[in-house]
């Protein structure tokens, strides 16, 4: 599994044509590595979007390609995964904030004794729930239900830390900017992260 990123102050793009371009340098790079296989043509998919609302590529007779893929986009940052089996990756800018209002409405009570686990600061208050928050976005769209599952019929934390099936995402070998200002989640049990890339657009 790859993770790719774009810079939308640099070009603004169609988040269609950035999946596109990224699922054709996924595909690229592992004919390079196995030295097989035919080049993959961009005419031969197409991007559809599954009842849940998240995206996957597919045949131009509509049935799915083996590929797996996750898309997340904020402020300027678009990014998404791509590989074999099923993922799901939400970012959000570090400086956002998720409304106290819906505190009750997403954590469980593991969450929420975690969020206030340390003292009542406001501050360390609002980079928690922003944790908790994309972790949750990342594991529903890893499941292709989007929020109509619930977020509140599940934990991200298990026993004060991160849940099993989350990667850790450092963007610092592709962007120091990216890595200052995004917090990211990627859920993807049993995968690992083969790098990281900007994407090449035209």
């Amino acid at each position: 599994m790859k993770l790719f990123l774009w810079d939308q102050s640099r070009q603004a793009a169609d988040s269609r044509q950035l999946l596109r371009t990224a699922i054709l340098q996924y595909e690229t790079a592992k004919q390079n590595r196995t030295k097989h296989g035919e080049p993959v043509e961009e005419s031969l998919f197409v991007i559809r979007q599954a009842p849940g609302g998240k995206p996957y590529p597919a045949r131009p007779d509509g049935s799915p390609l083996t590929l797996q893929v996750s898309v997340s986009h904020t402020g300027r940052w678009w990014m998404c995964a791509v590989g074999r089996g099923p993922v799901g990756l939400d970012g959000e800018l570090r400086s956002r904030s998720v409304k106290r209002s819906v505190v009750r409405r997403i954590c469980t009570e593991q969450e929420l004794e975690w969020l206030t686990a340390d003292g009542d600061d406001e501050e360390q208050i609002r980079r928690r729930l922003l944790w908790i928050w994309v972790r949750k976005e990342a594991y529903v769209k890893y499941l292709g239900t989007g929020i109509s599952r619930g977020l509140k019929t599940f934990s991200v934390i298990e026993e004060g830390n991160q849940a099993d099936g989350f990667l850790t995402v450092d963007w610092r070998s592709v962007s120091e900017e990216a890595a200052e200002e995004l917090e990211t989640a990627l859920y993807a049990p049993g995968e690992c992260v083969e790098g990281m890339e900007w994407i090449r657009w035209k």
